[in-house]
């Protein structure tokens, strides 16, 4: 099993992001502690029980504050559907202007 390297993903999604400010500090060092606790379980483990066990317990949280940052995607929210293009559409749409519902 690959190390995981979780603070240097943590750092490199906050370096990328352009609009977290100085009142998101505490959440970034809550983040990172968090990414070091992962780090740690994988070294004192190699990957064994114990890490799977810290990464179970640890995850959520840091889903939870990457969440705060704005640096994840919420699964649980849908995908926007891209609008149909093409010549159906545009007879559909002749036809939605002309017959509303």
């Amino acid at each position: 099993m690959t190390a995981p390297n979780m603070r240097r993903r943590v750092d490199a999604a906050v370096r990328a992001a352009d609009h977290l400010t100085p009142e998101h500090a505490a959440t970034i060092q809550v983040a990172r502690a968090l990414a070091d606790a992962i780090d740690d379980a994988y070294k004192d483990d190699d990957g064994g029980a114990t890490y799977r066990k810290y990464l179970g317990w640890i995850s959520p949280n840091l889903t939870g504050a990457l969440k705060a940052l704005g640096l994840t995607v919420d699964p649980a929210t849908p995908k926007a559907k891209s609008l149909p293009t093409g010549r159906l559409a545009q007879l559909r749409a002749e036809r939605d202007r002309q017959w509303p519902a």
